[in-house]
Protein backbone atom coordinates (compact mmCIF):
# COMPACT_ATOMS: atom_id res chain seq x y z
CA UNK A 1 0.00 0.00 0.00
CA UNK A 2 1.14 4.31 -0.51
CA UNK A 3 -0.10 4.90 2.92
CA UNK A 4 2.82 5.94 4.89
CA UNK A 5 0.44 7.56 7.21
CA UNK A 6 2.27 10.68 8.56
CA UNK A 7 5.47 10.02 6.19
CA UNK A 8 5.16 11.39 2.39
CA UNK A 9 7.08 8.12 0.96
CA UNK A 10 8.51 4.79 1.76
CA UNK A 11 11.99 6.75 1.71
CA UNK A 12 11.08 9.37 4.33
CA UNK A 13 9.57 6.20 6.80
CA UNK A 14 12.60 4.14 5.55
CA UNK A 15 15.12 6.92 6.73
CA UNK A 16 13.25 7.73 9.65
CA UNK A 17 13.13 4.25 11.22
CA UNK A 18 16.68 3.65 10.32
CA UNK A 19 18.05 6.42 12.38
CA UNK A 20 15.74 6.51 15.19
CA UNK A 21 15.05 2.64 15.73
CA UNK A 22 17.52 0.90 13.90
CA UNK A 23 20.81 3.03 14.28
CA UNK A 24 18.85 5.01 17.42
CA UNK A 25 21.16 7.97 16.13
CA UNK A 26 20.88 11.22 18.78
CA UNK A 27 19.40 14.50 17.85
CA UNK A 28 22.93 16.62 17.12
CA UNK A 29 24.14 13.64 14.53
CA UNK A 30 20.67 13.31 12.25
CA UNK A 31 21.22 17.48 12.23
CA UNK A 32 24.33 17.02 11.26
CA UNK A 33 24.03 14.01 8.83
CA UNK A 34 21.12 15.74 7.30
CA UNK A 35 22.68 19.17 6.63
CA UNK A 36 25.92 17.52 5.10
CA UNK A 37 23.47 15.55 3.00
CA UNK A 38 21.63 18.73 1.94
CA UNK A 39 24.85 20.50 1.35
CA UNK A 40 26.41 17.46 -0.56
CA UNK A 41 22.85 17.46 -2.65
CA UNK A 42 23.51 20.87 -3.82
CA UNK A 43 26.94 21.23 -4.12
CA UNK A 44 27.72 17.61 -6.35
CA UNK A 45 24.14 18.35 -8.41
CA UNK A 46 22.35 15.48 -6.80
CA UNK A 47 25.32 12.96 -6.71
CA UNK A 48 26.71 10.49 -4.25
CA UNK A 49 29.41 11.71 -1.91
CA UNK A 50 30.13 7.68 -1.20
CA UNK A 51 28.98 4.96 -3.78
CA UNK A 52 29.04 2.56 -0.70
CA UNK A 53 30.57 1.50 2.63
CA UNK A 54 33.59 -0.01 0.56
CA UNK A 55 34.18 3.11 -1.22
CA UNK A 56 33.88 5.56 2.11
CA UNK A 57 36.19 2.95 4.26
CA UNK A 58 38.73 3.13 1.38
CA UNK A 59 38.96 6.84 1.09
CA UNK A 60 39.06 6.80 4.86
CA UNK A 61 41.71 4.16 5.02
CA UNK A 62 43.57 6.18 2.28
CA UNK A 63 43.78 9.23 4.42
CA UNK A 64 47.24 9.74 6.51
CA UNK A 65 47.12 12.65 8.97
CA UNK A 66 51.03 13.64 10.29
CA UNK A 67 52.83 9.95 10.72
CA UNK A 68 49.60 7.98 10.81
CA UNK A 69 48.35 6.15 8.04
Amino acid sequence: SDDWSHFQNWLEFGLADFLFRQAEMPAKKIHMLLEVWATSLLALCGELLFTNKKDLYHIINSTSIGEVK
